[in-house]
């Protein structure tokens, strides 16, 4: 039994990748590039070292490989660019290909993998574009001296409530439709509201937005969800310069959001100081101060409550 599993997920490989047909030396050979270059891509690829005997790579890997250096000999990126570069697409694209597998497993035949991969390679493209072309036209204006390089910029945190205790009462497939609820309830939220997922972590999703009254008003869309979720959501947001990297966001004002949203309570927006006073004077919200917290690594941190404004 175990041989024909293994022999059908082989064909599947096959499928979706092409028949092995080169071990590593082979397929550096092939490709016109140094060993060592071929195992470095590899690894940043995410997968360990080939033993030397194994037949395991194809023409589409010789493909790759000769892309690749093509890159770095016209001078696009040097070696180390490369590299970031591929690190950078292999963890996003690894837990997306984990997902599509997930929600495609019926269809993992080699016959439906033929039909079904190149359709799906076809929308990831057109994805990739859209996203790129909308990444270029923000970096274009930011080189342009439109905005300057250390521009504030929103960012926020949406966290479920008693995640992780629910986890230990619910079963695996009740807990990943609440995940599965809760991420598309805070994709098309920041979606409306002009904003970008910077990642998702189960029970938490990071956004960001350079309008921080735009970010405030996502957040309380965010925490006015509950219902829609089937679980109440906690969110904080920052106002501050952040460091950009990867498609991710870092520094101070990220850990405030993160802080904050440790603080917030249930089906409630806590903003930090920067963004209160960005805000002073909206008529969209009713702001107020709550008292200091010593939190990690911040031993005065001022949260402000958050409200819509009530209309009169």
């Amino acid at each position: 039994m175990a041989d024909d599993r293994d022999a059908m997920f082989d064909e599947v490989g096959a499928a979706i990748v092409g028949a092995p047909h080169y071990n590593r030396a082979a397929v550096a050979a092939a490709a016109g590039v140094p060993v060592d270059f071929a195992d470095r891509l590899w690894r940043a690829m995410g997968f360990p070292d080939a033993p030397d005997d194994l037949v395991l790579f194809t023409e589409r890997d010789v493909a790759a490989l000769r892309t690749a250096e093509s890159l770095r000999a016209y001078g696009v990126v040097d070696e180390a660019g490369l590299l970031t570069l591929t690190r950078a697409m292999a963890q996003s694209l690894s837990r997306l290909a984990v997902s599509h597998a997930d929600v495609a497993a019926s269809h993992l035949a080699p016959s439906d993998a033929e039909a079904l991969v190149p359709a799906v390679g076809s929308l990831l493209d057109y994805v990739w574009r859209r996203h790129l072309a909308a990444a270029a036209e923000g970096a274009l204006v930011t080189a342009a001296g439109e905005r300057p390089a250390d521009r504030p910029v929103a960012v926020g945190f949406a966290d479920l409530a008693g995640f992780t205790e629910l986890s230990r009462q619910v079963t695996p497939d009740e807990l990943a439709a609440l995940v599965e609820r809760f991420e598309q309830h805070a994709a098309t939220a920041v979606a409306a509201h002009g904003g970008r997922v910077v990642k998702t972590l189960g029970d938490e999703v990071l956004f960001a937005l350079d309008d921080v009254g735009a970010a405030t008003a996502l957040g309380l869309a965010l925490a006015a969800g509950g219902e829609q979720v089937g679980r109440e959501v906690a969110v904080g947001v920052a106002y501050g310069p952040v460091l950009a990297r990867l498609g991710d966001v870092f520094g101070p004002t990220v850990n405030i959001a993160s802080r904050l949203t440790g603080l917030a309570r249930p089906g409630t927006v806590l903003l930090d100081r920067e963004a209160a006073t960005a805000l002073r004077g909206d008529p969209r919200f009713d702001i107020a101060p709550l008292r200091r917290h010593a939190v990690r690594g911040y031993t005065h941190l001022a949260p402000f409550r958050v409200r819509a404004a009530t209309k009169e």
